[in-house]
């Protein structure tokens, strides 16, 4: 009787466990279309416009991490589309945004938020500069924002101009 019972409250709990892992894995964030784009990253010095080989970037949305040849030069990296949807009530996007952390000893490091990623497509025109380090001073960190295209930005406008 008591293995029987021991059985049937076994059974309860994995069910239970079943339902409960069931929910979370149905409430993870889903990209709809699963695509992925491409982007191919060009480190270059602010001084100099110089490349910066040797340069790590990190992909913040996978975690990722990449080394730039000596002429600046990310490897092609595929990048899932996360989408934006930030402006959803007003004009979808076609595209997802990515963050972009780049940084090698003796530089400023650079954190680039909402770059563009095009589904099935390689965005080849990311050019990160950093700046050396040369008064201590110097910032250890900087901050630039990538904005979407003209054509993006023309329909917005179109869209609210009244």
């Amino acid at each position: 009787m008591q293995k029987v019972l021991s059985a049937i409250i076994f059974l309860v709990l994995l069910v239970l466990n079943l339902i409960s892992g069931a929910i979370v894995i149905s409430s993870l964030p889903t990209n709809a279309n699963n695509s992925t784009g491409y982007a191919i990253i060009k480190v270059l010095e602010s001084n100099t416009l110089a490349p910066v080989g040797n340069a790590t970037i990190c992909i913040v949305e996978t975690k990722t991490y990449y080394q730039t040849d000596k002429y600046g030069y990310s490897s092609k990296i595929e990048i899932p589309i996360v989408p934006n949807k930030n402006f959803d009530i007003s004009l979808k996007r076609n595209w997802g945004d990515f963050t972009l952390i780049v940084y090698k000893p003796g530089y400023s490091t650079l954190v680039s938020y909402y770059n563009q990623v095009l589904p099935h497509t390689t965005n080849a025109g990311i050019v990160c500069f950093l700046h050396p380090i040369i008064n201590p001073s110097d910032p250890s960190i900087i901050v630039e924002s990538m904005s979407p295209g003209s054509d993006y930005t023309k329909a917005l406008v179109d869209l609210y101009l009244k």
